[in-house]
């Protein structure tokens, strides 16, 4: 459908339709111009055979807004981060955001221009401190976060909770939800987080009882008598 598509084009990433004389004036081809490029949309059978099939890429200066654009508009989307520290998403670092048009052809968002540059400019300033340490998965920026889970993604990891030992095993579906939208839809962060948050709860869980065993045992330590000595100088 070469009308929906292109109304979703235009109004989701305010593209201009464009009227190219050469092509056919049927409606069997609807055209849109991006840059310097042009966008051909000719109606057929789509043929998604995976993830990465007719994939575009869009740069935008102003990546935040593009992403607040999409939650107005109720775009279902998946959003990542190139850094560790998601909280530092105003440092220049590659923030990616992923959509599927109405054919199912997916596309990416990002700020490849400005993190290109930042990553030239940090080149040199890079230390080995930084790569020796593991970096602690972060939840996204709360303004970066969709408004609601991947309705798939969320369906599968429900279907994990009842199996032991599974990353999702006795999570609730609320917390599945605010893991997957802390994640922006994305499934390993989901997991990477929900693994940190037992990995914290476990270590709580240790120290309370070995706190609660402490006490048990009456090897509670009582404060320190301090014995005065007099000179026989002074007083």
């Amino acid at each position: 459908d070469v009308k929906r598509s292109l109304k979703f084009y235009t109004d989701v990433f305010d593209l201009k339709q464009v009227v190219l004389p050469y092509l056919s004036k049927n409606g069997d081809v609807g055209s849109l111009i991006a840059g310097d490029v042009i966008i051909n949309l000719v109606r057929g059978e789509p043929k998604v055979q995976n993830s990465l099939d007719g994939q575009a890429f869009f740069n935008v200066s102003e990546i935040k807004y593009t992403i607040k654009s999409l939650q107005e508009k109720r775009i279902p989307y998946r959003v990542s981060f190139a850094c560790h520290d998601a909280n530092s998403a105003t440092d220049g670092s590659l923030i990616e955001a992923y959509v599927t048009d109405p054919d199912g052809y997916p596309i990416a968002v990002g700020n490849y221009a400005e993190a290109e540059r930042t990553q030239s400019a940090g080149a040199a300033a890079a230390t080995g401190d930084a790569n020796s340490r593991e970096a602690e998965e972060k939840p996204i920026p709360r303004e970066y976060q969709p408004a609601s889970a991947d309705p798939k993604i969320l369906r599968n990891f429900s279907r994990r909770r009842k199996f032991e030992g599974d990353v999702c095993y006795q999570f609730t579906r609320n917390e599945l939800k605010n893991i997957l939208r802390q994640a922006g839809n994305d499934a390993p962060k989901a997991m990477l987080l929900m693994n940190q948050r037992r990995e914290r709860d476990a270590e709580r869980r240790a120290a309370k009882k070995k706190s609660e065993d402490t006490e048990a045992s009456g090897d509670v330590s009582s404060p320190s008598s301090i014995e005065l000595l007099c000179c026989g100088g002074c007083c």
